[in-house]
């Protein structure tokens, strides 16, 4: 086993991980797009976002380097605001989870309560079956139009397999 203490990366095996990162960026890309009529224009799209994304990483890591902080007031609100997003999402549920627990507690205490919320629950049931019995609820999986479709599709798939293809 060999115990590396001071990393040194030939130069030729940095350009070969680079031209390597860049190989699977392409291909990973080309798999990843929708192939439609405009695929080469998207391709080529993405991969101008690509390189242009990678270009100004350096200019902006050099501009935020070379100004003070305090020209560089507005920058911070909005990172700020990132860290907080990817933190805790944009829709934050900690205070309706923590009322939620409350409701709950408090329905798992009380007989009465616990009652009420198990009528509520078969009431619901009740018009749930009684909305499908008089139709107001479709029971059908595939519109009309889809019906001819999956029949063909299905019986293409059972002469394939009858002539064992």
């Amino acid at each position: 086993m060999m115990i590396f203490l001071d990393l040194r990366i030939p130069k030729r095996v940095k350009e070969l991980a680079k031209y390597l990162v860049i190989a699977i960026i392409i291909i990973v890309s080309a798999v990843i797009l929708p192939k439609t009529q405009i695929f080469v224009f998207t391709y080529v799209a993405a991969l101008c976002v690509f390189y242009f994304g990678f270009l100004s990483r350096n200019i902006i890591k050099n501009w935020l380097n070379s100004h003070s902080k305090a020209q560089r007031k507005f920058v911070q609100p909005f990172s700020s605001a990132m860290q907080k997003y990817s933190e805790h999402g944009v829709i934050q549920l900690e205070g309706i989870a923590a009322k939620y627990m409350v409701l709950i507690r408090s329905i798992l205490r009380s007989s009465t309560k616990r009652a009420q919320t198990l009528l509520a629950v078969l009431a619901f049931v009740v018009v749930a079956y009684v909305l499908v019995g008089l139709g107001f609820v479709k029971t059908e999986f595939f519109p009309d139009v889809y019906k001819r479709q999956v029949v063909d599709i299905l019986s293409d798939q059972e002469e394939i397999r009858r002539l064992g293809l």
